[in-house]
């Protein structure tokens, strides 16, 4: 069909607070977003080239580390292979195009897992890992690197494994995973890694994150951004 109504296309909410209508050509996907103010999606990669453009508002978009505020009629390139992560400063709209068809447009059925770390009793680390679609989504590696210093790690590129990897665990909605990790010890205590998993179709993915403890005895994101991001 040469024209589509996107008026007429129903709404999801593949995340908290980003309001979408989705859909497809031959080759590109197209996604409406309306995005509450203060939304966030997790730092990710895809083998798609993407385009942000910002209709509305304004967006903080992370690409490869490097963070750009990005108004309204201005427009965001992503690279294929190249991880980014998006912030909304303020109630913003956008049109968001990937070259290439997306397995799954918005992200809203296929297994989508983002990461979350807190302090649990015990002196344990909990990785509160969610999965924001509708399909369960398997498990296939956990990367994670523990650190307590003066100041952060310097940036490291996240290597994506080949080939057959063990099943892990099959999550469809949140999982908990408990590690016995002491949280003090140097001014600047932090974790970093990456999770790797496959959906239902078996396409591999993966997320990537950093977070540093703060003073209240909680894990939040470092002050400058992309301390762990895809290849």
């Amino acid at each position: 069909m040469p024209i589509v109504d996107t008026n007429a296309l129903p709404t999801r909410e593949p995340k908290p607070g980003w309001h979408g209508r989705f859909f497809g050509s031959q080759s590109m996907t197209f996604a409406y977003y309306a995005i509450d103010g203060g939304a966030s999606l997790h730092e990710h990669s895809h083998a798609n080239e993407e385009v942000w453009n910002v209709l509305s508002g304004e967006l903080e978009i992370t690409i490869a580390g490097d963070s750009f505020r990005v108004g309204a009629g201005a427009a965001a390139v992503v690279p294929p292979h190249t991880a980014h992560s998006v912030r909304a400063l303020a109630p913003s709209t956008v049109i968001v195009v990937d070259e290439g068809l997306r397995g799954e447009v918005g992200g809203g059925n296929r297994a989508a897992l983002s990461v979350e770390l807190h302090v649990a009793g015990g002196g344990t680390i909990a990785l509160e890992i969610r999965n924001h679609g509708r399909e369960p989504g398997v498990l296939r590696r956990i990367d994670l690197e523990l650190g307590r210093s003066a100041t952060l790690p310097a940036p490291a590129r996240t290597e994506i494994p080949a080939g057959e990897l063990p099943e892990r665990e099959p999550i469809a909605g949140l999982a908990m995973l408990h590690r016995a990790y002491p949280t003090e010890g140097k001014p600047v205590a932090w974790l970093r890694g990456a999770i790797f998993y496959e959906d239902a179709r078996g396409e591999r993915h993966h997320t990537t994150f950093c977070r540093v403890l703060a003073a209240e005895r909680r894990y939040v994101p470092p002050a400058l951004p992309g301390y762990n991001y895809g290849s």
